[in-house]
């Protein structure tokens, strides 16, 4: 049947608008406790990552098993891919990558590593650090989002949730507009999805 790009693509666009308000700052503007308190994101890359993360896989996953596909999640976090979805005969890797660009080099990103170069990439029936064997799988996709890192001087911070601006509409923490400033460290403005050959 072959993977259903289109979908994960329009799925994607819509992810993208869901992402950044109108003008291009990232909608996340930090993590809730019980205690109803926000803690401001700070511009590392490993807590974007895994925001983004956050915000991206329920709906990826979703969009996989309406398409029919069992998702296979990494049992480890230094395992490949992220997602592996099976259907019948069919295993699709399916890895979330981010990076940001970089300011002092127009058109240039940091880059991201696809994965463990003397592992399954050079013995492709390995089965180290891979969900299944590089050699199995009929093709490989990377979400890869590209993102500019905003400098904001007081984040992070912790705030009470009235802060929360009431401008969108709330749809949980994750979509709101929360900022005492007006900016999150990040803006999000490219979400592509690639296909790499699997031999």
């Amino acid at each position: 049947m072959g993977f259903p790009e289109q979908s994960f693509r329009h799925l994607l666009a819509q992810l993208q608008r869901e992402l950044q308000d109108d003008q291009g700052l990232w909608t996340l503007r930090g993590f809730i406790d019980i205690a109803r308190r926000i803690y401001a994101l700070s511009s590392d890359t490993k807590v974007i990552s895994k925001a983004l993360e956050l915000m991206t896989l329920p709906e990826i996953v979703r969009l996989a098993r309406d398409e029919c596909y069992q998702v296979v999640f990494a049992p480890e976090q230094n395992f490949y891919p992220d997602l592996s979805l099976v259907r019948g005969e069919e295993k699709f890797a399916l890895d979330l990558k981010s990076t940001y660009r970089m300011p002092d080099r127009p058109g240039q990103v940091s880059g991201f590593i696809l994965g463990a170069f003397i592992g399954y990439f050079r013995d492709r029936r390995s089965t180290k650090n891979i969900v299944f064997p590089y050699c199995e799988y009929t093709a490989h996709y990377i979400i890869g989002i590209v993102y500019t890192k905003v400098e904001v001087p007081d984040l992070p911070g912790v705030y009470p949730l009235e802060q929360l601006e009431p401008s969108p509409p709330q749809c949980g923490i994750l979509s709101s507009s929360f900022s005492p400033n007006g900016k999150s460290p990040a803006t999000s403005r490219a979400v592509e999805i690639t296909k790499i050959s699997a031999r």
